[in-house]
């Protein structure tokens, strides 16, 4: 099951105001498909007569939507599907206030596809969410604005078998919401993964998501700056949702950071790029964790052709970032597994693959693919957390 995408969506969003279209000559190639739709939630029945929703879209457009219904047997099936050259299909379902979709990785000429999906009952109380991995990572400075840019991405795990779907006005009160902390005057708050815009909130000192925390990991990533006045700067976060490993990390030649409660290791080398990493954890909710950043460039510093403040860019960044956090690929993980450590050859490959893409040198949909073979092949080979593996 993948968390649904800020793209993906929007597609979903506006499948109810498009007709079926016309995009395929009469004796073009089609395709079927079929799957079944179950609950994940324990005791819970299976959905039926729910409708199923196709699409077909590229990056830019929504080239054709299909609906289909889910019969007595709790199956579906969608035939004589146009295939579209060069556009991506994802079906869909809505049950219990959230979106559940699937991706077709591959759509067989004139054959079947199938594509089975999986349902929640929901809860709009936290169900005990915790936080498997966190990871900042600073990826900008702005010396002439004296502005830093952070990237933060959070593992998330919802442990039980009911989608969390975070409300203001529901019963849970502040538990109902999915809280996220921020800088003081942070400002430039921009999601990257697993959130909707349109689904985030101001609160105080921060923003809350009310987008559905499915069983399992899910992703999420956003980016924010915030300003500096000297070349130090006191970042202090207090967690909010127990968390089993807490990451900070800066690129070097870069700021150097220094911390109380998190522990210095060694650069890590990933991709031909140096690292600072300081780690800590576990912690529970109200630890409150401080990193001096340190040697913060001033206005109108000037360096060699590449300082390193203009090197950290944002795609490169997300690389790192998602490689080191081990992430697995952007499907929720079922609720509460065994969760795999990906080896350190397994993160230098996946992060030279992003820094590929981020140059230019491999086009989008190679890299999509090639990026979820490299990741399944990572999973494939991890040590699940339960059976503890060598650490450096």
């Amino acid at each position: 099951m993948i968390a649904i995408s800020v793209v993906l969506g929007v597609v979903l969003v506006a499948l109810g105001m498009l007709t079926p279209p016309s995009v395929a000559a009469q004796g073009a190639s089609t395709f079927a498909i079929e799957g079944e739709v179950s609950n994940g939630t324990r005791d819970a029945p299976a959905p039926r007569s729910a409708t199923i929703q196709l699409v077909a879209f590229t990056d830019s457009s929504i080239e054709g939507t299909w609906d289909s219904t889910v019969d007595e047997s709790s199956r579906y099936r969608f035939d004589s599907v146009p295939l579209i050259q060069g556009v991506s299909y994802v079906v869909g379902v809505d049950y219990s206030g959230a979106t559940y979709a699937e991706s077709l990785a591959a759509v067989p000429e004139g054959g079947i596809a199938v594509r089975d999906l999986k349902v929640y009952e929901s809860v709009q109380v936290d169900p005990g969410v915790l936080f498997e991995q966190s990871a900042i990572v600073v990826s900008g400075v702005d010396p002439a604005n004296r502005a830093v840019t952070m990237l933060e991405i959070h593992s998330v795990v919802n442990p039980t078998d009911r989608t969390f779907i975070p409300s203001a006005a529901g019963p849970g009160g502040p538990a109902g919401l999915l809280v996220f902390g921020l800088p003081a005057n942070a400002f430039a708050l921009t999601p990257e993964l697993g959130l909707d815009v349109s689904r985030m909130v101001q609160i105080d000192r921060g923003f809350a998501s009310l987008g559905p925390v499915v069983p399992g990991r899910n992703e999420i990533a956003f980016y924010y700056q915030f300003p500096y006045s000297s070349a130090e700067f006191l970042f202090q976060r207090t967690i909010r949702y127990p968390v089993e490993s807490f990451r900070v990390l800066a690129p070097v030649p870069g700021p150097s950071l220094a911390s109380g409660e998190l522990s210095s290791v060694s650069s890590a080398d990933i991709a031909g790029r140096q690292y600072q990493t300081l780690t800590g954890g576990p912690y529970p909710a109200g630890t409150v964790v401080n990193v001096m950043l340190r040697d913060l460039p001033a206005t109108g510093a000037t360096a060699d052709a590449a300082p390193w403040w203009s090197i950290a860019g944002a795609g490169v960044a997300v690389g790192v970032a998602l490689a080191l956090i081990a992430w697995g690929g952007r499907r929720a993980r079922p609720a509460a597994p065994a969760l795999p450590e990906i080896s350190g050859a397994a993160v230098e490959r996946i992060v030279a693959l992003d820094l590929k893409w981020a140059s230019g040198a491999i086009e989008e949909a190679a890299y999509h693919t090639e990026r979820e073979e490299l990741l399944d092949a990572a999973v494939r080979e991890a040590v699940p957390a339960s059976e503890p593996a060598p650490r450096e």
